[in-house]
């Protein structure tokens, strides 16, 4: 697919004077908080199974629609380093976690604009950090205490909730027990998921048809004449070309045409050699990386072997590991045992797209989400939640403990987080007080998406969580309702909630602790020599776009998707 990236213009434009300037001190300072909330309010309306899509769009990029926290900032072209910064914070947690990667980006957000009301009140931004850095570890210590395990669930049911959870309101329970089964037979074999596990959208159908297919897909069309439909199929994958190298020979030998019909009468037996030992080795799927000649198509074809042109190195090492076939350098180091096995390898055509599947590979690890969606943008946001939902469970099974949630654990946090912050006697006590605060973002932002009164809601929750910590905004029948988390099946892994915590925190330290922003004096000479020579008619020798450039006066003016 098409990289989709779309430029956040409010965070590039400049002005003359500025060009000649460095950022120092608080405005660098500021400049960096602004960008840095800008950018994390974005998502903000995004969180939880309510929660509002995104549109980005640009003329020459593919539409973007989507409620993913994830596709939506790694989706922005930012040029200022404080936006860069909170992108990739997005991505590292994205990456590796697949979920909760909005919940960071509100706290993160949230815990900025604290400090930045704290630097007003005449706080030193060392003191805020580490107020924020204590109140962070408080916080990760008793969230573990409120963590639960396989005492409070079975194995299975944590797995299947994580994955509902995640799935939010496109969750059925066959899609979730698929995906808890694909997990669990890559990690338990010790498996790297995003290796072993591969997702495919196409357009056409509902959600709800989403498959879990024990093999591969391929996007590739057939040549003609060769079959499209081979059950137990043989498979083998080889690297060189089917071909022999007759260009190279004919530029260096002059011949007659006795000789040349000679020639080709050799080079034909090669190729019925190269065919011969493809038969005698048992394939009747051949996939190849390179050229492979027209004549040696037709050979294969009248075997009745199914002849695969790819290049694409990852889909070929998916390939090998859901079929068991060794990648193999020529056809003359091709051996038995180097074949793989699938039960049906069949081309189909779906919607506008030649698609080959490589089905019943039962002795393989590896396996295949074939996501359905009614466009390919809503297929490719399925497949986004396919991925965020198949990370989570596997953080379950490396480390099987969950909170409640709902923004349960956040509520719990932020109460018990206060009477700490009751017992510090300095001025940390302040920023800790703040954290705590920043923590009601996530329950006030969750019960403002369901279209509650957010300052009831989280009211409501604090009277709650009284008598019982794990109270959460639940749904349930397509109604909001105030109930305990973990009796309801709305559970976080513990990993995850405690990523969110440390990703924030270490964003903000970046941010906090920022008192310079240092441009290149060589582009600035660059910038102001294409303006001149524009100036004059000239065409620049190397064009800079000034909104390259950012500056204080222009971070809080209201962005635009361009």
């Amino acid at each position: 697919m098409a990289e989709k990236r779309f430029r956040l213009d409010s965070l590039l434009t400049h002005t003359r004077k500025a060009a000649d300037e460095r950022l120092l001190g608080e405005a660098a300072r500021e400049s960096c908080m602004v960008a840095a909330r800008v950018l994390c309010d974005v998502v903000r309306t995004t969180l939880g199974p309510r929660g509002m899509s995104k549109i980005l769009a640009e003329d020459a990029r593919p539409l973007l629609i989507s409620k993913d926290g994830y596709s939506v900032i790694t989706g922005l072209v930012a040029e200022h380093p404080a936006a860069r910064l909170i992108i990739e914070l997005a991505k590292a947690h994205g990456n590796v976690h697949g979920d909760g990667v909005t919940s960071t980006l509100i706290l993160t957000g949230e815990l900025l604009e604290k400090a930045e009301s704290l630097l007003h009140m005449g706080l030193h931004p060392v003191l805020i950090f580490d107020g924020f850095k204590k109140a962070m570890e408080i916080s990760l210590a008793l969230m573990n205490a409120l963590s639960v395990s396989e005492d409070f669930f079975s194995s299975e049911e944590m797995r299947y909730a994580v994955a509902r959870t995640s799935l939010k309101e496109y969750a059925n329970e066959k899609l979730c027990r698929r995906i808890v089964e694909a997990v669990g037979h890559v990690k338990r074999a010790n498996e790297d998921i995003d290796e072993y596990i591969a997702i495919k959208e196409v357009e056409g159908d509902r959600f709800e048809d989403t498959e879990l297919i024990d093999g591969s897909v391929l996007f590739s069309l057939l040549p003609p004449g060769v079959p499209n439909r081979i059950e137990d199929a043989k498979i083998a994958i080889i690297k060189d070309p089917l071909t022999t190298e007759r260009a190279e020979l004919v530029t260096h030998v002059v011949l007659d045409p006795m000789q040349m019909a000679g020639f080709l009468r050799e080079e034909e037996k090669l190729l019925s050699r190269m065919v011969s030992r493809i038969v005698e080795a048992g394939a009747n799927v051949i996939i190849c990386t390179k050229t492979i000649d027209s004549r040696a198509l037709g050979l294969l074809a009248r075997h009745g072997i199914m002849t695969i042109r790819l290049d694409r190195h990852e889909e070929l090492n998916h390939i090998s590991l859901a079929t068991g076939a060794n990648i193999v350098k020529s056809v003359w180091d091709l051996k038995k045992e180097d074949l793989g096995y699938a039960k049906l390898v069949e081309h189909r055509k779906i919607v506008e797209e030649d698609i080959i599947f490589f089905e019943g590979c039962k002795e393989a690890r590896a396996c295949t989400f074939f996501v359905r969606g009614g466009t390919k943008e809503i297929a490719a946001e399925h497949s986004r939640l396919i991925y965020a939902a198949t990370h989570a469970v596997a953080s379950v099974f490396d480390e099987p403990f969950v909170v409640a949630g709902g923004g349960a654990i956040e509520t719990e946090l932020s109460l018990r987080l206060r009477k700490e912050a009751q017992k510090e006697t300095t001025k940390k006590q302040l920023p800790m007080l703040a954290f705590a605060e920043a923590l009601e973002a996530i329950p006030r932002t969750l019960a403002e998406n369901c279209g509650l009164d957010a300052l009831d809601a989280l009211a409501k929750l604090k009277a709650m969580h009284q008598d019982d910590p794990h109270v959460g905004i639940c749904f349930k029948n397509g109604e909001a309702l105030f109930a305990n988390a973990l009796k309801e099946g709305v559970i976080e892994p513990l990993s995850i909630k405690r990523q969110m915590l440390v990703g924030a925190v270490e964003a903000v330290e970046l941010i906090l602790l920022t008192d310079g922003i240092l441009r290149d004096r060589e582009r600035m000479k660059k910038v102001k020599e294409a303006e001149r020579r524009r100036k004059l008619g000239l065409e620049a020798e190397e064009e800079i776009k000034e909104k390259e450039v950012f500056t204080r006066e222009n971070l809080t003016k209201k962005f635009t998707y361009d």
